[in-house]
């Protein structure tokens, strides 16, 4: 039996890795934060799609910064 919640934090491309061995080809849903005054709307978001919630055959997903931090 697939257990979703073991997916939560994984990246995306592992979580779906998962789910497929389990016999699932679940939808996937990216979100994010509202954009800051000013900042470009078409500018895609940086860092790493991550699982942030899981229900039986949907992902949703939203961008982490992980590594270093970046130099502004």
């Amino acid at each position: 039996m697939a257990n979703w919640e073991s997916l939560l934090g994984l990246p995306l491309d592992k979580a779906l890795e998962t789910a497929r061995a389990w016999g699932a080809d679940p939808k996937v849903l990216v979100t994010c934060a509202p954009r800051r005054k000013g900042e470009e709307s078409a500018q895609p978001r940086e860092g790493t799609l991550r699982v942030i919630r899981a229900r039986e055959g949907e992902l949703t997903v939203s961008a982490f910064q992980d590594g270093e931090p970046r130099k502004e």
